[in-house]
């Protein structure tokens, strides 16, 4: 017979057993079979009864044909239950294969069962519900409302709102993650699918049946992944440099913000575009593209850098020179699978190679016009002492025609004396006797003294409280007229110069970090080339037919003597803007104080160390003729050996002057140091060529009282040991 607990068993496993056992039910019932088989008897009682009464009647015949009949009928039912009998084992037997072949497969693929009997409100939960949640099987919940409180209180609201809108029938399907607690207390997450699978008349819902599967693993795996993604987009977004990722056609697939800030475009914008049109690079000198990234990785399997002289045309119009690397991205087999290029804003630094490519240019004329000035300075100072000796003569025979011809011959001393210095400026800016101020007055009254007569506005801006700055007025004036005289000759058909000057907290690389006063010359000329900005700064270049080139050099090095920084920004068509940052002095310093003084003797009587026989022999006449005493020397030896005489003899030297550049030999400096030695009260003035010298500009700071620049006039050296030798006399 059909065992119907087998049947049922089966029934509960799965809705899809109906379909597995509807023939078989109603015979495999144990009634069903007893009464076929009481039946059978009942037909064979009948057919002995019959047989029997054709017997009494005689007709032997028919009874043996009755006979016949009643045991083929009952023969026949005696088959049919011995036939269901057998298929109902047969039948048993499949139920039990399918039912262990439903269970394996349960099993493999993780799901769990649950079934609910909507309107007697019970759950049944089979096939793995129990080690799922840690429970043995008796143990597993069969109410709705015990099923629900294991829900986790951050998705319990939610399952059950999804849940009741798949029972009003307003999702065809029920399907939710969330998470259960397990009975060791710790949650796990499942995902949950369902189905009403049949419904009343009035649409209320009778059976619902679903599967749950344990997905922990797979979401700790998912979080796992995403504490990556987002460690991974905290890195791209800490780091300075610019990441884009592509995928091996070459679409964008990720990009950090410096990627976004250089490039113009945001992330959501460039996802799935080619990286040629974001990423979109040109050649510095032709503007002709550059080849994409990414095919050189593909094509070489390794890091691939791209030429120099690159530049990134951003979508919003910048053009930025960058260096970069292309590298491909490869998975656990080595095969790519995209490409990462790297690249960074390379602008400032070019600009800073630049700028001491420039400070090395300078440097090097320096020293070789540094050396030329001194010598020519020497060359002039006795010269033109001489004329002004034979003219100091002439005038004592009032001869007025040879005075005239040498105040002439002075009046050209003068001139060549601003060459040197202007030489010096422009090839090494000079070492600016600064003070303490403010440049706004200058940065006015040299601008609009620039612009004078020409077809040019001007706007001023200058901030109101501007930090003073310790500068040399001149060479400053010097810097702002120079870069207004080139802001007039980029704009001959008129246009507007604005200069703005305030206060900054800090100033840009490569200076040191402290406020600093910004001035900024804007004009709307004709704006220079990329291929000529790079070499404004450079000695004698120039694209003017007027220019000498040194407008630009002699304001680079003013600048820096300063210690601070010009910069320029320009575009052609668009204008030029030269940007200046010189350190601001928040608050004025006392000047250094002086040397003590000592009183001298009243008589004149000094000396003088030179190594140009010319001055020395001036000097000895001039100052003789007016009653000095002088004592004249070429080097140190001899300077400190006459020195230590005179004090031997009591008649030391009031005032010593010292050139500070002896070729070959100690100068000036050195030889002080040594003189102080003998007498620590000396008193001594400097004297040198060279007026970017320490010593010249601030000469207390080395044992000096005074200095005074070669070359100078007679007249303006007598002036100065007077004004010494006053200071120091005694008093009566």
């Amino acid at each position: 017979m059909v065992n119907t607990d087998t049947l049922d068993t089966l029934d509960k496993a799965h809705p899809a057993r109906r379909y597995l056992v509807q023939g078989f039910r109603f015979a495999g019932r144990p009634a069903i079979a007893s009464m076929i088989f009481i039946l059978s008897l009942l037909v064979m009682a009948g057919v002995v009864h019959t047989v029997n009464g054709l017997s009494n009647l005689g007709d032997q015949s028919l009874a043996l044909t009755v006979a016949i009949i009643g045991g083929v009928i009952n023969l026949l039912f005696l088959g049919i239950i011995i036939f269901l009998s057998q298929e109902a084992k047969r039948i048993q037997k499949l139920d039990q294969s399918r039912t262990a072949e439903f269970t394996d497969t349960m099993a493999i693929i993780g799901d769990c069962l649950w079934d609910w009997n909507v309107p007697d409100n019970v759950i049944r939960l089979e096939y793995g519900w129990g080690q799922m949640l840690g429970f043995a099987d008796e143990e597993v919940v069969t109410s709705p409302d015990e099923f629900i409180s294991r829900l986790h209180p951050d998705e319990k609201e939610r399952v059950i709102t999804d849940m009741q809108a798949h029972l009003n029938d307003s999702t065809p399907v029920y399907a939710a993650e969330h998470r259960l607690r397990h009975k060791n207390g710790s949650w796990i997450w499942v995902r949950s699918r369902g189905k009403v699978r049949s419904r009343a008349a009035d649409g209320k819902p009778l059976h619902f049946i679903g599967t749950h599967v344990d997905i922990t693993s797979r979401h700790q795996a998912e979080q796992a992944l995403a504490e990556v993604s987002e460690r991974l987009r905290v890195t791209l977004r800490s780091i300075g440099d610019a990441v884009i990722a592509t995928d091996v056609a070459g679409g964008i697939t990720l990009m950090n913000p410096v990627a976004e800030q250089l490039t113009g475009w945001t992330l959501e914008q460039a996802r799935g575009q080619a990286l040629s049109v974001v990423f979109h690079i040109i050649d510095e000198h032709t503007n002709q593209p550059c080849p994409n990234p990414v095919d050189a990785v593909l094509r070489s399997g390794g890091v691939e850098m791209l030429p120099e002289n690159v530049l990134l045309v951003s979508r919003n119009g910048p053009q930025r020179l960058i260096g970069d690397s292309g590298a491909p991205i490869v998975d656990a087999t080595d095969t790519i699978i995209g490409v990462i290029v790297v690249f960074r804003d390379i602008t400032a630094r070019r600009r800073l190679e630049e700028n001491q490519q420039t400070i090395a240019k300078l440097q090097a004329i320096g020293v070789l016009a540094g050396g030329i000035a001194h010598d020519f300075n020497n060359l002039l100072c006795g010269a033109f002492g001489m004329v002004e000796l034979a003219l100091l003569h002439l005038r004592d025979k009032h001869d007025a025609e040879a005075g005239h011809a040498l105040k002439r011959a002075l009046t050209s001393f003068d001139r060549a004396t601003g060459i040197t210095k202007q030489l010096l400026t422009f090839a090494k800016g000079g070492t600016p006797i600064r003070k303490t101020q403010t440049i706004d007055k200058i940065l006015a009254e040299t601008v609009r003294f620039s612009l004078s007569g020409s077809n040019i506005r001007l706007n001023v801006a200058i901030a109101t409280g501007l930090w003073p700055c310790k500068v040399d007025a001149g060479q400053i004036g010097q810097v702002i007229e120079n870069l207004t005289l080139n802001a007039r000759q980029a704009m001959l058909n008129g246009g507007t110069l604005t200069i703005t000057a305030d206060n900054v907290a800090d100033g840009p690389a490569p200076l040191p970090p402290g406020r600093y006063v910004r001035v900024i010359l804007h004009d709307t000329g004709c704006g220079i080339s990329l291929e000529n900005l790079n070499r404004i700064y450079d000695p004698f270049f120039t694209t003017k037919s007027t220019g000498s080139g040194l407008g630009l050099a002699a304001a680079f090095s003013i600048t820096k003597q300063h210690h601070g920084s010009i910069t320029v920004d320009s575009k052609v068509g668009q204008g030029t803007a030269f940007t200046l940052h010189l350190p601001a002095v928040v608050r004025a310093q006392d000047p250094a104080p002086s040397v003590t003084q000592k009183q001298a003797v009243s008589l004149g009587h000094f000396l003088l160390m030179d190594d140009e026989q010319p001055l020395r022999e001036l000097v000895h006449e001039y100052f003789t003729d007016l009653g000095y005493e002088v004592c004249c020397v070429a080097d140190s030896s001899t300077a400190i050996a006459a020195y230590r005489s005179a004090i031997q003899d009591g008649w030391p030297f009031q005032l010593i002057l010292l050139d500070l550049t002896i070729p070959g030999a100690k100068g000036g400096q050195e030889t002080l140091v040594e003189i102080m030695g003998i007498d620590p009260h000396v008193h001594a003035l400097a004297l040198s060529g060279y007026a970017e010298a320490a010593a010249m500009t601030t000469p207390a700071a080395f044992g000096f009282i005074g200095a005074i620049s070669k070359p100078f006039r007679i007249q303006q050296l007598s002036a100065l040991i007077k004004q010494h030798l006053l200071a120091v006399a005694p008093t009566s």
